[in-house]
């Protein structure tokens, strides 16, 4: 390899190990981190939870099938 190859290939290969490095952190960091727990539902199914929209009924659009 003459001096013009490596200075082409330097930047690729530097390039290429620090993105292998990034992922292999974020999947050690993902892999590590417990499972969140499950999310309470803010309005009961069939509600909205929109509070402009309950004053006036009468201007909504009915809901879709």
């Amino acid at each position: 390899m003459t001096g013009m190859d490596l200075i082409v290939v330097a930047p690729w290969v530097f390039f290429g190990v620090v993105l292998a490095v990034v992922c292999f952190r974020l999947r050690r960091s993902r892999d590590r981190r417990p499972a969140a727990p499950p999310r309470a539902p803010v309005a009961p199914p069939g509600q909205r939870a929109d509070r402009q929209e309950t004053p006036c009924p009468e201007k909504n659009l009915p809901p879709r099938p």
